[in-house]
């Protein structure tokens, strides 16, 4: 090897390894914000791995929720330390607020340095198909993908999902093309964690099937136990991640059924990938009109290696994309698997559009030139929109602002804080408090107070009533104005504390403000981190309605949260 490849080489390293600092900055600052008063969506992975922590001979051990596979609860369960700890008697407010949010905080952790994986991850597959530099370019456009950022600092599966499946094709590509022993494991134990991750990630295995059948056709380098690898180690992770098979329930509460694929699925996906990264959106459009032609145009001269990784590539990423785009059940956090590849296209996109524009100016430095201003140009944006949204996470959030107010102006133990559904505080409840919320409903810090009943937290306790309406799961629930107002009253409110969806005037929250207003309430606080744009562009069909709502949240937020307004009652 030359000096020059050899220092090319060093440099492509140490680009890599800054983008990975970068993303790991970006996904790992603040992890605690909005801890312990809300706990993340769906967070069955904290659940059953506090169902995992709990003592042996605890009767309710053991008992595993079954919304998602439990690799990752087994894997929080291993770290070292107790998940569920507490803070000791007369510990401050602070330190029990940092007890409760332990559970979750360990958990944001381990996703985010899992997802941190998918950095490095797409380096490798786009080298399967660009130089070093436009590879760095398809890392850079992932690093800095607020749909991908935004998933990573979240206690659910889908960030650590796309890490474990860019790797295992990155594997099966491997095996395609070499067919080593050491290729067939990588792959066998790169899809067994997939597949133990979430269901979706059964959708690597059609990818793992194809780099078989290119291993199988290679002659000599695949032997059958080598080709068995896969399968046992995939049913290997079924049997110890899906303990739920065992009682029967094969899709885990998943609605699979044929009327869900109605492709619907397909406008959910497009509008949230433009809503939170429309500049990788417009580039992996480029990147396919540039790409398809070409493949169509050289596919009988491609190299037998590229034709490999190619299939391998599109044997995830076409069933993949096909089934989500026809399920109605399809949410925006479905796209991040298909994250690196589209990265890859869009990369090329980049390379060949500025070479375009290029080849429109006057030959010299700007012709040369183009391709990366055109790069630079098109990364400054998302950039941007990244570091500003995790800069957001280092600032008090609207609910801690809310709580210090509650603090210094109302009376502990004595003054009753009415709190709208589903919004929690950084306080501590008296134990009337706690009851009225059901437990499905419980934040950590609830969850955190129930499990340290008849501790004294001395003067930290405040009397917090929430709004919540009682009811068995599948009822409809609706807070109406005058029982809004009934509520309240029943309550003895001295102040209410009120939560508004930013542009949703006939969201359930409102009723509230207005019943509040009924009652003679006065405004004494109010935070507004996002004043809704209301900007909107698409067909007259409300389904294609397009907006870039959460793009312009991380531009334009002036802290994370939700609107809060509190209401002083006579």
């Amino acid at each position: 090897m030359t000096e020059t490849p050899r220092r090319s080489r060093r440099l492509a390293i140490l680009l890599l390894a800054i983008l990975t600092a970068s993303a790991a900055l970006l996904r790992c600052v603040e992890l605690s914000n909005g801890l312990p008063q809300a706990s993340d969506p769906d967070a069955a992975i904290v659940n059953a791995a506090i169902e995992l922590d709990r003592d042996p001979g605890d009767p309710r051990a053991r008992r595993m929720p079954s919304i998602y596979p439990l690799l990752l609860a087994r894997a929080l369960d291993a770290l070292p330390g107790r998940l569920v700890v507490q803070a000791p008697e007369g510990a401050t407010l602070d330190e029990h607020l940092a007890a409760a949010s332990n559970p979750e905080l360990v958990a944001r952790w381990l996703i985010a340095l899992i997802s941190l994986l998918a950095i490095p991850a797409t380096y490798l597959l786009a080298r399967r198909f660009l130089t070093p530099m436009w590879s760095l370019y398809a890392v850079g456009l992932i690093a800095f993908s607020l749909l991908h950022l935004t998933h990573s600092r979240v206690a659910k599966p889908h960030g650590p999902l796309t890490s474990l499946l860019v790797i295992t094709v990155v594997s099966a590509m491997w095996v395609a093309r070499r067919g080593t022993l050491g290729s067939f494991v990588a792959m066998a134990l790169g899809a067994a964690l997939t597949v133990g991750c979430l269901h979706s990630g059964a959708a690597v295995l059609p990818a793992v099937f194809v780099a078989s059948l290119f291993a199988w056709r290679r002659a000599g380098r695949a032997k059958l136990a080598k080709l068995a690898l896969a399968p046992v180690a995939v049913l290997a992770s079924i049997w110890a991640f899906y303990p739920f098979l065992l009682e029967g329930n094969l899709w885990a509460g998943r609605k699979f059924r044929a009327d869900t694929f109605d492709w619907s699925g397909l406008p959910k996906l497009v509008k949230g990938l433009l809503g939170a990264d429309p500049m990788l959106a417009l580039l992996l459009v480029l990147g396919l009109a540039f790409v398809t032609p070409r493949v169509f145009r050289k596919w009988g001269s491609l190299a037998s290696d590229r034709a490999a990784d190619l299939c391998v590539v599109l044997a995830f990423v076409v069933p993949y994309t096909l089934a989500i785009s026809a399920y109605y059940w399809s949410w925006p956090r479905f796209v991040l698997p298909l994250l690196p590849c589209f990265a890859v296209l869009a990369a090329f996109g980049t390379k060949r559009s500025g070479e375009v524009l290029g080849n429109l100016l006057p030959a010299g430095v700007l012709r040369r030139a183009a391709p990366v201003v055109v790069a630079l140009a098109a990364v400054a944006l998302p950039a941007y929109a990244a570091t500003r949204w995790a800069w957001l996470h280092t600032l008090p959030n609207s609910a801690e602002l809310a709580a210090d107010w509650v603090r210094e102006n109302a009376r502990p133990r004595r003054d009753v804080v009415a709190l709208s559904p589903l919004l929690y505080l950084p306080l501590l409840s008296d134990p009337r408090g706690l009851r009225e919320i059901p437990r499905y409903a419980h934040a950590p810090l609830q969850r955190y107070q129930s499990q340290v009943r008849g501790m004294d937290f001395g003067d930290d306790v405040f009397r917090l009533r929430s709004l919540i309406i009682q009811r068995k799961l599948g009822e409809p629930q609706r807070y109406e104005r005058a029982l809004m107002a009934r509520m309240i009253r029943e309550r003895s409110a001295r102040f209410a504390v009120v939560w508004l969806p930013a542009g949703d005037p006939e969201a359930d929250p409102y009723f509230i403000r207005e019943a509040l207003a009924d009652l003679g309430g006065e405004l004494v606080f109010s935070t507004v981190p996002y004043r809704a744009s209301h900007f909107e562009w698409g067909f007259d069909d409300d389904v294609w309605m397009l907006s870039f709502e959460a793009l312009l949240v991380a531009l334009r937020s002036e802290r994370i949260g939700p609107a809060i307004e509190i209401h002083r009652l006579p």
